[in-house]
């Protein structure tokens, strides 16, 4: 895209960021909003490509929105503003003249201009605020400060949003800070009016904002307020920031090949290395730009060394392809492809076609493939555009289960954050309703259906494992039972001892053995033997080959090892296995 496209693009709408608009849910009506995550320290490639810090984009946003005023302020900057508007209207009367009072606490504040950067001092309650200086003109104390802003976040005459930001430092530093944790809770219960205060946290969880509040002993009354309502289903008051998606990533590249001169020699590369940096789902929009800004060429060659994940250029639907077996997931997952673009045809032409439900119960003995599908299913909908990551999360049991009252629903709301936009795999998920737990782990169910219905764009849910204890866990709960359609139910069969055997061949071909045709004749009738005399709740399918082929391959290694020793020469890792290399323990009795 030259920079005359960019500017048309830029026209068409106001600038804006995606991953910030989907954070701060403007839309709830909430007087505190919550901002969170490791976005907040992160830049932001805007719809008009510029790059912003978060305090421009969201200054953006919130005008966007209809906000005239809006101050920031911080433990290191009490009142600020960053725009002409939000300055000559922070009082009724417009610009103030420069003066200089005294403070509160007798020192002394200087009143100026100072390239823009204003604010109002209340002296008391209500709405009279005369000007005071921003991060230019001396200092403020933090009771003023606290007053101001309150005084802004109650006057009905003019719509403002105040910014609090580093709140975790503000509120352990703040020397008025009983004073502000009242105003919070005034605010929260409705003092504000149409008025916005948001609050901008480094931590990386809810869990962890509600502990910062408490922790410095800032408002109780906001503490529950955060606490009580990111656990109810359908509340937006906290949002994350999370890392760059696909359009944002797109407009990275373009703004690298503008300002830093990266070339791109093969345009129709672009959108697959795109994909692959969004995959990574840990590095921010500033450090990618800086790598960029780096290399000469986008090319997987130049960046590669950046991409974390192994890379595979096959498709979802040829990765699952080259899978073992699992022929009726192979034609449930065709049926997936199938439906995405016939559906959105369908829409284009006016027809209200419902939602599918893509929610997934997989059902099987373990080393059957579950895991690796689920993974697949994930890439699948990235590359049909459903979700924006595709990422896997598959948690333990204790990662969604705590064992103190209320901690189970901020913790399984924790996994569920990461898992936005991706696959959140549950393994063995009828543990969560057995008995024993004391109830928590229903309450992991509890949250976890009233998430699904919150978040039913952005999370494709798997829950899985034995077929007989998946039916147990699916009758536990109606909700289950409506969120997780019959027909999304897929099984997940025992490996035939044919296809074992051709797990075990491709297993010891990756770490460098190709057995002769004697020796994979006597595999194909151990596997045989251990296929028709398995314990079915305890036999690994595919990792029990696993731990054949890696137990063949160290018996070999001592085998040839010793022989060095005799023989005072290097080991031969040219030997080729023999059947005296497989372990006692999986030998036929025959054998």
């Amino acid at each position: 895209m030259t920079a005359a496209a960019a500017d048309r693009a830029a026209t068409l709408a106001p600038a804006t960021v995606e991953r910030l608009e989907e954070a701060l849910h403007l839309e709830s009506g909430d007087p505190v909003l919550v901002l969170y995550g490791s976005g907040t320290e992160d830049s932001f490639i805007c719809t008009d490509y510029q790059q912003r810090s978060l305090k421009e984009a969201l200054l953006l946003l919130l005008k966007n929105a209809g906000y005239r005023r809006v101050v920031f302020s911080s433990s290191t900057e009490p009142l600020h503003f960053l725009d002409a508007e939000s300055l000559s209207v922070r009082r009724p009367g417009g610009p103030s003249r420069s003066r200089a009072i005294v403070g509160p606490q007798g020192r002394r504040v200087q009143f100026g201009r100072g390239a823009g950067q204003q604010a109002d001092l209340a002296h008391g309650q209500g709405d009279e605020a005369p000007a005071a200086t921003g991060r230019t003109g001396g200092t403020i104390t933090d009771a003023a400060a606290v007053q101001t802003l309150n005084a802004y976040m109650r006057r009905t005459d003019l719509r403002t949003a105040v910014v609090v930001e580093l709140a975790e430092d503000f509120l352990a530093r703040n020397e008025a800070g009983r004073e502000f944790a009242g105003r919070l809770g005034e605010w929260v219960q409705g003092a504000a009016g149409t008025n916005l205060c948001v609050l901008v946290f480094s931590a990386s969880s809810q869990a962890q904002i509600v502990e910062a509040i408490r922790r410095y002993g800032s408002s109780a009354a906001l503490a529950d307020y955060v606490e009580r309502r990111s656990g109810r289903s359908g509340s937006k008051i906290a949002g994350e920031i999370r890392t760059p998606e696909r359009p944002e990533l797109h407009r990275l590249v373009q703004l690298a090949r503008l300002r830093h001169g990266l070339v791109v020699p093969h345009w129709d590369q672009v959108d697959r290395l795109v994909n692959v940096m969004t995959a990574q789902g840990d590095v921010l929009a500033g450090s990618w730009l800086k790598r960029l800004s780096q290399v000469g060429e986008f090319t997987e060659a130049e960046i590669g060394h950046w991409l974390s994940r192994k890379r595979d250029d096959r498709s979802a639907l040829e990765r699952l392809d080259a899978l073992t077996g699992l022929h009726s997931v192979k034609e449930h997952v065709r049926g997936l492809i199938a439906l995405s673009p016939v559906d959105e045809q369908l829409r284009q032409k006016g027809v209200k076609v419902p939602p599918p439900s893509r929610h997934l119960v997989f059902r099987g003995n373990p080393g059957t493939g579950k895991t690796t599908v689920a993974e697949i299913i994930g890439q699948l909908y990235r590359e049909l555009g459903v979700l924006k990551r595709g990422h896997l999360v598959s948690p333990e049991l204790n990662e969604l289960v705590a064992d103190v009252i209320g901690g189970t629903a901020v913790k399984t709301s924790a996994v569920i954050d990461s898992a936005i936009d991706g696959v959140l795999l549950i393994d063995e998920a009828y543990r969560l309703t057995a008995k024993g737990r004391g109830g928590f782990g229903q309450e992991a169910v509890d949250t976890l259906l009233s998430r699904l219905e919150n978040e039913r764009e952005r999370l494709v849910v798997i829950v899985a494992g034995y077929s007989q204890e998946m039916d147990r866990f699916l009758a536990s709960n109606p909700g289950l039972r409506r969120r997780f359609s019959r027909g999304n139910e897929l099984d997940f069969a025992d490996y035939t001892p044919e296809e074992l055997h051709a797990i075990l061949l491709g297993i010891l071909a990756t770490i460098g053995h190709t057995p002769d045709l004697a020796l994979s004749d006597h595999l194909l009738r151990l596997v045989t033997h251990l296929y028709d005399n398995r314990d079915a709740k305890t036999f690994g399918n595919a990792g029990e080959m696993r731990n054949l082929a890696e137990a063949t391959h160290q018996r070999w290694a001592v085998r040839i090892s010793e022989t060095a020793e005799r023989t005072r020469s290097r080991p031969d890792i040219t030997a080729p296995l023999t059947a005296d290399d497989v372990p006692t323990s999986y030998r036929e009795p025959s054998v």
